[in-house]
């Protein structure tokens, strides 16, 4: 039952502001006689509209953050770009495109554009159930298709205010087409398309939450007859929807959910991994025991059982799951599953067929790459009404089976381009045209993918990777990075890119991998630098670049900045530079890159002005230096090298990017600064330590007995002959400067201490063994803390029985007499003691008499053998 288009007047938008809060909605079970709600959409410019109901019925106050999108699509015709639903919210703003595939586009009001495309095809008169799952919090989009998940192909975020190509070829389309102007209110949805990009078929059982579903609702979502249940959507397409140019439908589930595979018959067939491969290039599958029936054998016997063999087989049956989507090498000694008139048999895997039957899914499509479709289209899918093999492009293009090959024609015009030898079209294969041979791809693979020449796909990165994927290897043939444009030459530095002016920035690294020991002697510093250069080009195209790798390239195809190494900063000599390695390669980026089906080899273009180029050198350099070596050996020393830009001096200048190490950026050249410190461990513990121990040794002297002169001597002549030895050895391990260094300055001054010492020694001994001592010296080396106002007068008594006066019993002992020694009579007991101590007993040594006595030091010898006393007494004259 078909429901009468409802046409408002000329102020329909008023009127639908109104009237879309009334929300229709129906129960949707999965039963097989029950019919959906849906809307048919063109010829012609179409919409239809319906709201998200609110509080109080206000479809401003709708609010939007993750969602789920899901409904039921049969395009009449396909073209690309045109828009398949729209809604309208208050935080954001949802599209699906369809462009060989369906684009969903996520506005985030003014923050944040994000696209994410998903390669759901969407062939003519085919339905396709297809559910969106958006999550906020992770910024995710998943697609489910009859309930299997679609992979992402590719995601694009743009900023605030940008749009892609697409969308401003649709914002153009739309302004021309104001009379069907989708209104700006919030929380409206619609379908369809408008202007020259509007959409032409059937939307039905569409569903909208206002929240993402988890993985299990959203894969039953998306099956034919399935729904989320137990999680009622905000909104479901009713007869509540306004209309524009379309028209309300109810569609059986019956007919919606009718996929059936498509049988093809390929002849030659050829042998069982033959069709294996030609029927996998073709994006299909052998017959399998459920699918060999009547209507299968009919086809495979072929125009009057002209495809039968001898024995009756008609056409190879799918071994196992595995030989449905996967060919496979067979030995001969291997048997494979045949049908015939017989049934199902098995024979030998290496028996020549001349027809075999394979099903190709009801919704595959085939891109044809090579050609810039001004002539032929690039999108073809499998004509089921046609009663021969026969792929229909979606602008009445089309590839027919024409003898033992196959002819690309078009109705909009006569020429034709012509497949000789062929089992079927699809692959890498040589056309011919009025113009000379023509490479062209036809395949099932997504864009993220690569085609082999035979058909099979593998994936994108998998190529060029030096391990042949392809059973045909050409997966490791034409592995081009760079595109050169047409009269490119590398000598010419490259143009500024749009928004730029003269000087460009070129970025460097510089890395130190490793120095080699510097030594004074040499002044050479020599060491491996690894100098990395960035910039663009925006005159080339790279081609196929791998994502998170090097992709590298010869560096002779581009212009490469030349440097050199120059010593001092910025001026200097040119120094000659071994190059241990020199590469040039580019990265993959987030920036837009463009799959052109013009490429048949399906290759991902990426911009020069979008992605940079990096040369990266390695080169071994001996920097000359100037040491100043006052210092020595605490010296700290500063070595320059530059590196100078010598092919565009003024065009570039250097811009650091790493911090590793400092360098100056003036322009042309980048100069890097070494700072040595030198390592003087060595000389501590061989020159510095060694030379102050003698000091001490030497000062040490000063503590030996006065009248020990000649150790003293010895020692200190020793020591100063020692310093004079580790002088000299330090002078001739050391470098030999004209100016004194400060290792020379501290043996200077160590040796001269130590001969100070001996002198000191000298006049000390000189001192001790004179009789008559002026009274400056007296007090400068002896008696330096002691009053000379007092003076000591020694006076000595013998304590020992053999000196003592003996008396006769009863006699009382008479004192002993003391003498003064300032007397003649005390002078001769002291000379007289003086002569018993040189014996052994004591030893007095006089140094002098004046009139106020005698001046005596005494030193008592452990081996005495009588015991004196020495008593002094100060007086005074």
């Amino acid at each position: 039952m078909s429901f009468p288009t409802r046409q408002p007047p000329a102020l329909w938008t008023n009127l639908l502001y109104l009237s879309a809060c009334v929300v229709t909605v129906s129960t949707q079970t999965g039963d097989a006689d029950v019919t959906k709600v849906g809307v048919t959409l063109g010829p012609g410019p179409s919409v239809a509209c319906g709201s998200l109901q609110g509080p109080y019925n206000n479809p401003s106050s709708a609010k939007v953050t993750s969602f789920t999108l899901c409904a039921s699509v049969r395009l009449h015709a396909s073209r690309k770009g045109s828009t398949l639903f729209r809604y309208r919210g208050r935080d954001r703003n949802v599209t699906v495109v369809n462009r060989q595939g369906l684009d969903l586009q996520v506005e985030e009001g003014d923050r944040e554009r994000a696209e994410y495309f998903f390669e759901v095809k969407l062939p003519p008169w085919v339905w396709r159930h297809v559910c969106f799952v958006y999550k906020d919090d992770q910024r995710r989009a998943e697609c489910m298709a009859e309930g299997q998940k679609q992979t992402l192909s590719a995601r694009r975020s743009l900023g605030a205010g940008r749009k892609t190509k697409a969308a401003a070829t649709r914002s153009d389309a739309n302004t021309t087409a104001s009379a069907f102007a989708v209104p700006a209110m919030p929380g409206m949805a619609c379908v369809g398309g408008e202007g020259r990009l509007e959409l032409e078929g059937d939307v039905a059982a569409l569903r909208f939450w206002t929240a993402a579903l988890g993985a299990k609702e959203a894969r039953e979502a998306s099956k034919c007859d399935g729904g989320a249940r137990g999680v009622p959507p905000t909104l479901i397409m009713g007869s509540g929807w306004l209309l524009r140019g379309a028209s309300l439908q109810n569609f059986e589930t019956g007919q919606m959910c009718s996929s059936a595979p498509r049988p093809m018959l390929i002849q030659p067939a050829g042998t069982y991994a033959e069709i294996l491969t030609s029927c996998h290039a073709l994006g299909g599958a052998l017959l399998t025991q459920n699918e060999a029936d009547e209507a299968a054998l009919i086809l495979a016997r072929g125009t009057n059982d002209s495809c039968l063999t001898e024995d009756g087989l008609a056409t190879w049956m799918a071994r196992d799951e595995a030989d449905v989507w996967s060919p496979r090498t067979v030995s001969v000694e291997d048997e494979c599953p045949a049908l015939g008139v017989d049934g199902a048999t098995w024979t030998a895997c290496v028996r020549s067929f001349s027809c075999s039957v394979c099903l190709l899914p009801p919704a595959v499509m085939y891109n044809l790459y090579g050609h810039d479709g001004s002539l032929f289209d690039n999108s073809f899918y499998v004509n089921a009404s046609a009663g021969e093999p026969q792929l229909r492009g979606v602008a009445g293009s089309h590839i027919t089976r024409r003898g033992k090959g196959w002819v690309l024609g078009s109705e909009l015009h006569g020429e034709e381009w012509t497949l000789e030898d062929a089992v079927v079209p699809a692959g890498r294969r040589q056309w011919l045209t009025e113009d000379g041979d023509l490479v062209l791809t036809l395949t099932t693979c997504l864009t993220t993918e690569f085609a082999c020449d035979d058909g099979q796909c593998i994936a994108h990165t998998l190529r060029c990777d030096n391990v042949a994927q392809c059973d045909d290897q050409s997966d490791e043939r034409n592995c081009l990075v760079v595109q050169q444009p047409s009269g490119y030459d590398p000598y010419y530095p490259p143009p500024p890119r749009p928004g730029e002016s003269v000087p460009l920035d070129l970025e460097y690294q510089a890395h130190v991998y490793s120095i080699e020991d510097v030594t004074t002697e040499g002044g050479v510093v020599t060491m491996s630098v690894g100098v990395t250069l960035t910039w663009f080009d925006p005159r080339l195209k790279f081609v196929n670049l791998k994502p998170q790798v090097k992709n590298y390239f010869p560096c002779q195809k581009v212009w490469t900045p030349s440097v050199r190494a120059v010593s001092g900063h910025g001026e200097g000599t040119v120094i000659d530079a071994e190059s241990h390695e020199d590469l040039c390669f580019a990265f993959a980026n987030d920036e837009t890159v463009e799959k052109p089906l013009s490429d048949a080899f399906m290759g991902h273009q990426a911009d020069g002005a979008t992605h940079s180029i990096v040369h990266y050198s390695v080169v071994l350099v001996s920097v000359p230096c100037h040491f100043e070596l006052q210092m020595y050996p605490f010296d700290f020393q500063l070595c320059n090298i530059s590196f100078m830009l010598m092919n565009a001096p003024w065009s570039r200048v250097f811009q650091r990017t790493s911090p590793t190490i400092e360098g100056t950026d003036n322009n042309t050249y980048f100069a890097l600064t070494y700072h040595l410190r030198r390592i003087y461990g060595y000389h501590v513990t061989n020159s510095f330590f060694p030379s102050l121990l003698m000091f001490f040794i030497s000062y040490a002297t000063f503590y030996f007995q006065l009248d020990d002169f000649t150790n003293r001597i010895m020692i200190s002549l020793t020591v100063q002959l020692v310093l004079a030895s580790l002088f000299t050895s330090t002078t001739q391990s050391s470098v030999r400067t004209p100016y004194l260094k400060l290792i020379d300055v501290w043996y200077a001054a160590i040796i001269t201490f130590c001969f100070v010492i001996i002198i000191c020694q000298t006049v000390i001994n000189v001192i001790f063994h004179s009789k008559g001592v002026p009274r400056v010296v007296y007090r400068a080396v002896l008696l330096r803390e002691m009053d000379l106002k007092a003076t000591k007068v020694i006076s000595v008594t013998p304590e020992s029985g053999r000196d003592k006066g003996r008396s006769s019993p009863g006699q009382r002992s008479s004192p002993t007499t003391r003498p003064d020694l300032g007397t003649p009579e005390g002078q001769a007991v002291a000379r007289s003691h003086d002569d018993r101590g040189r014996r052994g007993v004591l030893v007095a040594t006089t140094l002098g008499c004046d009139e106020r006595g005698c001046h005596v030091l005494g030193v008592r010898r452990p081996y005495d053998t009588t015991t004196l006393r020495c008593l002094a007494q100060a007086t005074k004259r």
